[in-house]
């Protein structure tokens, strides 16, 4: 039996684990600067959406919402892969030239990696790693509601591996952080953002297929 409380709950924890990324991106200027924390959060709050919606989707069935959310998850379905194919696109770009023109500096010795050194030879790994312990604790949580409300979610082989992989990600960028010599850190972190957001881009194919398929299944209904 599905305890919907819990599932609200776990819900609305995924739901604050996203904003807690894309808020604390937001804030420290990552999506408008070179300079900054990195790439990475803000590719981790791109790939955050996918269980999010996922588990959206899943609320609307428990709460018997089947009419309204079939129509209403054919057009998120479609719109939302839509836009997050160009968020993908986007941040593969932007992580690519990064990447690029920070590893041209750095090897560009003695003035380039002057120059590097002076752009992003300091990284705030300290407010990293508090939003990104944040992050996973908040995601876990939600889990532990979500498996407290429906322990069938287990066999749901997508849901677990989109939450896996949601914090496997986390954790990996967290390690990067503290493990790699903070004046390359911004390299990694870069590598980092490209690899997540080519694995979001990629995770998206299905659900833009899917969408387009429901829509051909709405369209040959009213007709």
């Amino acid at each position: 039996m599905i305890k919907t409380p819990f599932l609200l709950l776990g819900l609305f924890c995924l739901f604050l684990s996203l904003l807690v990324a894309g808020g604390s991106a937001g804030a420290l200027g990552i999506f408008e600067a070179e300079k900054g924390p990195g790439l990475g959060l803000a590719a981790l709050c791109f790939f955050c959406v996918l269980p999010c919606y996922s588990y959206a989707i899943l609320t609307c069935e428990v709460l018997q919402l089947g009419a309204v959310s079939g129509r209403l998850q054919t057009v998120v379905a479609l719109a939302g892969s839509i836009v997050g194919l160009l968020f993908g696109l986007y941040f593969i770009v932007k992580a690519i030239t990064l990447l690029s023109v920070m590893l041209a500096l750095f090897l560009a010795v003695p003035f380039g990696t002057i120059a590097y050194m002076v752009i992003w030879g300091t990284f705030d790994t300290g407010t990293s790693r508090i939003v990104l312990s944040l992050f996973m604790t908040v995601q876990i949580i939600g889990a532990i509601f979500l498996v407290v409300a429906a322990p069938t979610i287990v066999k749901n082989g997508k849901l677990v591996a989109l939450t896996a992989v949601t914090l496997a990600f986390a954790f990996i960028l967290g390690l990067l952080h503290g493990l790699v010599p903070n004046p390359l850190v911004s390299i990694v972190d870069a590598l980092a953002a490209l690899v997540i957001s080519i694995v979001a881009t990629i995770w998206m194919l299905p659900l833009l297929i899917g969408g387009i398929l429901s829509l051909v299944r709405v369209v040959r209904a009213v007709a």
